[in-house]
């Protein structure tokens, strides 16, 4: 028990210490169809258009693109009232902000204390299994190998955010686990061409893609608190006087926030449901196709939380720029 928090602390710490730069190295497996975060794409050939309605009672503007530069000003000074107004809609933003921001800190304390009450409990019962009050089996962390899919994964950074991104759902964790070992993708050949690649093969392939997007939806989250909206830049937005686009940015702040969420539990589910078939590629796979399929709702929302951490980011700049 000692040795498991020891492990967890120094897993946190790595993640803290590289919160905004972690992305995955060049080294490894092969990279399988998916850019560095910053140009995170599943499939290039399936990118959102503009209005697709990707998550339902969440997108609320279109996802127009945003060129860096082209603010135009505002008026040299702002009426008492415009003020009053700005400061408003300022206060919103920085509190959804800060609200944010904490909120991705603090799910990694309440990961650690839900382990150790879990641990505590099972251990009480002599290691044997505890139901809770709703009638749920209670699960023990069973770190999960990501690194068969890539060694990339063996960064503590890269994990956290995988976890992250499941909710910090024990059940989830585990079972994804369980699922990519019964791939046995370690013993699986890489195929420089794309056709001729197997159902072994895909299988790898969809598992890293299940994987970076796990761990690149929280780095962009993190992106978007900590390092486009960090505290020099957010506190100088006070002197914006483009109230309208400072209602935009929220906006943008909000939806992405949303749509993350709702790419969690979606994705939660998605895994929970799959039924492990050992031994059964083509099974398998087409099971995982259902998740990360291009047209899937995991994947859309996938992209446009991609592409409105863009819009975020060259929103920003561009309210900066004439201040």
């Amino acid at each position: 028990m000692k040795k498991f928090n020891i492990v967890f602390l120094y897993l946190v710490c790595y993640w803290v210490l590289f919160i905004v730069t972690c992305k995955p190295s060049s080294t490894g497996r092969q990279k399988r169809n998916i850019g560095s975060p910053g140009s995170i794409s599943i499939n290039k050939r399936k990118q959102i258009g503009q209005g697709n309605g990707l998550t339902s009672g969440i997108v609320k503007t279109q996802v127009l693109p945003c060129a860096e530069g082209t603010l135009i000003a505002a008026p040299a000074e702002l009426s008492k009232d415009e003020q009053i107004e700005r400061d408003r809609v300022y206060d919103q933003l920085k509190q959804s902000v800060i609200r944010y921001r904490a909120q991705i800190v603090n799910e990694i304390g309440k990961f650690q204390a839900n382990i150790d009450e879990i641990n505590k409990k099972i251990k009480k019962n002599g290691g044997k299994t505890v139901i809770d009050d709703k009638g749920t089996e209670l699960e023990a962390l069973s770190m999960p190998r990501f690194e068969e899919v890539s060694v990339k994964f063996l960064s503590p950074a890269l994990v956290q955010n995988i976890y992250s991104s499941l909710g910090h759902d024990v059940k989830v964790i585990n079972h994804l686990g369980r699922i990519i070992s019964s791939l046995n993708l370690s013993e699986t050949p890489q195929a420089k061409d794309t056709k001729s690649k197997g159902p072994q093969a895909q299988l790898l392939d969809i598992s890293y893609n299940i994987l970076f997007a796990l761990s690149s939806i929280t780095n962009l989250a993190i992106q978007v608190t900590n390092e486009y909206l960090d505290g020099p830049r957010l506190t100088d937005l006070a002197r914006s006087k483009s109230i309208q686009n400072l209602v935009e940015l929220n906006n943008h702040v909000d939806e992405f926030m949303q749509t993350r969420a709702q790419f969690i539990e979606k994705i939660k589910n998605e895994i929970l449901r799959v039924k492990i078939r050992a031994g059964h590629a083509e099974g398998m796979l087409e099971v995982l196709q259902k998740i990360m399929g291009p047209e899937t709702d995991i994947v859309l929302a996938f992209e446009f939380t991609k592409q409105k951490a863009a819009i975020i980011q060259c929103s920003v700049n561009n309210l900066l720029s004439v201040l």
